[in-house]
């Protein structure tokens, strides 16, 4: 996970917010006394495209959980931190803080779990993420906190394609270290750390400053 910073409220969600989740909380009542399930159009209202693409900025189409790349062979979900099933929080399934873009793995992996005691981190609020969660050197995360530990658990932040993948680019990653630190300068120094910069703000970017901490460049 990377920390991020939210931009403005969507025009849709400042607009409309107030009213949908009155209505949707009225269905919620009626579905209690019914038993009958609250119809999908009353919690689905959020996925309007300022919404969509607020949160791809945002991430900058990187899931919120796992850092990977989406919406080119996926598509991006819109994650509910807080889960807006009608049995824990519909009242937050229209607020803006609540949302986050995450990848359909993490995203149905997640699906409606939730520790009251200690909840999955935000990646906007929980100042740094690396308080919580890292990681090991062979790709998989270390929590640091029973937050951490929830995040991890819940999203499955350790599953087999995914530590794959970080291996995979660390290979990169340390030889770019060492390319820069065997030649100390010149422009090939320049060009391997515009590489490396490059990539810690692409995919599996917090991995990648975990690599850059355990690995430092020489000053």
């Amino acid at each position: 996970m990377i920390n991020r910073t939210r931009p403005d409220i969507p025009q849709s969600l400042r607009r409309n917010s107030s009213k949908w989740r009155r209505k949707l909380l009225e269905q919620v009542s009626i579905s209690k006394r019914t038993g009958k399930k609250v119809p999908d159009r009353y919690l689905s209202k959020y996925k309007k495209n300022d919404v969509k693409l607020a949160l791809a900025a945002m991430y900058e189409n990187l899931c919120c959980y796992c850092d990977s790349l989406i919406g080119i062979v996926d598509f991006p979900h819109i994650e509910h931190r807080k889960p807006k099933d009608p049995g824990l929080f519909p009242e937050a399934a229209f607020d803006w803080d609540n949302l986050h873009l995450a990848c359909t793995r993490c995203n149905n992996a997640k699906s409606n779990k939730w520790n009251r005691a200690y909840p999955s981190l935000d990646a906007v609020t929980d100042i740094p993420i690396t308080h919580h969660l890292d990681y090991y050197l062979d790709g998989t995360c270390v929590d640091k906190t029973r937050r951490g530990k929830t995040t991890r658990d819940h999203a499955d932040l350790d599953r087999h394609e995914l530590v794959e993948a970080r291996i995979n680019i660390a290979t990169r990653v340390l030889q770019v270290i060492e390319e820069i630190n065997m030649r100390r300068e010149g422009w090939r120094v320049e060009k391997a750390k515009r590489e490396l910069a490059a990539m810690s703000k692409g995919q599996y970017g917090a991995f990648i400053d975990y690599l850059k901490r355990a690995f430092p460049l020489n000053d």
